[in-house]
């Protein structure tokens, strides 16, 4: 059988970077919002729409402290009248176009099975203890009283009345600036897609199964955990996936177990913990992104037990071959976050033709051509002088069945790449990418795991 053709690009991809829980932690970074602006203009090179869901995008902290017209500057495509190449899908599915965010945050803490409110623990808020407080305040509360408090609401005051609501649930604490920030975050958003300048779609056709993603797409083996409490960990999240969709419920669950243990005497608990939380975090992103569609994109970082033996490949994966398939002469996400807005829309307009083609064939051609478009633009734009020599990247994709993986560009920022197994009589497949990207003299600190949930003839 003849091998699988290397592929890259993707027109749609959900990535677990945009999520709220990885917003949320990224938010203590000194380059948190430039992280952002280098990472959304890195994957909207290789993908044509990042999808994110409703609840990453309410509770993002990077999207509720940046204006709608700042992001449009900084990562819209084309000289006039610039898009975002993001796309938001929204519930309930049948709020009308122009006013779907608003449905979203009407509906956002009310889950329909239960008379009061979703504990949410809303990420977007820096502080742990009010973040949790408020959650524990939320459970208590029906859901007529908020039903009730935004029904005369209209769309333009919805967030500052949602950020209120809130305030008052836990009274004066450290969160009152920032949930009147994230407030006043949703009445931007809001309105930016009432004006046409948020891309939004309804939710998709699929149903959203946790469990499906956790079996049959990234299956963890209860053999691989060191302990007794992990192991009944692992029975207990499985029935907690087949009974809810809700990613706090199972979070709740690992967070009670990890009460009481410490890093002396619990250290093989706490790394069972650990790596089942990071399973649920992946297999909720997997099943997000095959209820929508997309292709997924979800990370790992140096120091985390591997999931499978795929990850667990990447210690002895070498990029470093005699004929790498890729060679990036300075890097590319530095060279990318130097550019000021007007300039990267310049660049990315003038690299159209190379975008779609690696959108829709993707080939290792198709991403040199691109990368060495990049390359020229940032020596005539003066970017390569903003950041100086950063040292020559490389990397060899290798393809395989099953999940794919790719690493980062001088160890700073994941790539956002996907392959496509050529399968006989055309049927979805999902595909892989085992890749290695470093400099000369580094090692990444992280790598990104990519499967392709699509058929490429579909993926439009």
């Amino acid at each position: 059988m003849a091998p699988a053709p290397k592929r890259l690009g993707t027109r749609q991809l959900l990535a677990d970077v945009y999520g709220c829980a990885e917003q949320g932690r990224n938010l203590t970074r000194d380059d948190f919002h430039d992280m952002y602006i280098r990472q959304l203009r890195f994957d909207s090179l290789f993908a044509q729409r990042i999808v994110i869901v409703d609840t990453h995008f309410l509770d993002g902290a990077f999207f509720t402290r940046i204006s709608p017209a700042t992001l449009v500057d900084l990562v819209g495509r084309g000289l006039h009248n610039r898009r975002l190449p993001i796309e938001v899908r929204t519930r309930p599915s049948g709020a009308v176009a122009g006013r779907r965010l608003a449905g979203a945050l009407r509906s956002f803490l009310i889950r329909t099975e239960q008379a009061t409110l979703n504990p949410f623990e809303f990420n977007a808020i820096s502080n742990v203890s009010a973040r949790q407080e408020l959650s524990e305040r939320l459970k208590s509360i029906p859901n007529t009283a908020l039903q009730g408090r935004l029904e005369r609401v209209d769309d333009g005051s919805l967030g500052e009345a949602m950020s209120s609501f809130l305030r008052e649930l836990i009274g004066p604490s450290d969160a009152d600036l920032e949930l009147e920030q994230i407030g006043a975050g949703w009445t931007q958003w809001i309105e930016a897609e009432r004006r046409g300048a948020l891309p939004t779609r309804p939710w998709g056709p699929g149903r959203l199964d946790v469990l499906d993603a956790m079996s049959s797409d990234l299956p963890l083996d209860p053999n691989v955990l060191r302990t007794d409490l992990g192991r009944q960990l692992h029975t207990e999240v499985v029935e907690t996936a087949r009974q809810s969709t809700y990613r706090s419920d199972i979070t709740k669950l690992v967070r009670d177990c990890r009460k009481g243990l410490n890093s002396t005497t619990h250290d093989l608990e706490l790394s069972d913990l650990m790596l089942l939380d990071r399973w649920n975090f992946a297999a909720r992103f997997i099943a997000e992104a095959k209820s929508q569609g997309t292709d997924v994109a979800y990370s790992f970082h140096a120091g985390e037990l591997p999931l499978n033996d795929m990850e667990r490949s990447l210690e002895t994966f070498d990029a470093h071959t005699d004929s790498p398939d890729i060679v990036v002469d300075n890097d590319l996400v530095p060279g990318l976050g130097a550019l000021t807005g007007p300039e990267y829309a310049i660049v990315t307009d003038s690299l159209r033709t190379q975008l779609e083609s690696v959108w829709e064939h993707g080939s290792v051609g198709d991403v040199r051509r691109l990368i060495k478009g990049l390359e020229q633009a940032f020596a005539q734009s003066g970017a390569s002088e903003r950041i100086g020599p950063k040292g020559q990247a490389v990397g060899s994709v290798a393809v395989a069945a099953g999940v794919g993986v790719a690493g980062a560009f001088g160890g700073l920022t994941p790539v956002a790449m996907l392959v496509n197994a050529a399968v006989a009589g055309g049927a979805p497949v999902v595909a892989a990418l085992a890749s290695r990207w470093r400099t000369r003299s580094s090692r990444p600190d992280g790598a990104r795991v990519l499967q392709y949930l699509r058929h490429r003839r579909r993926s439009r």
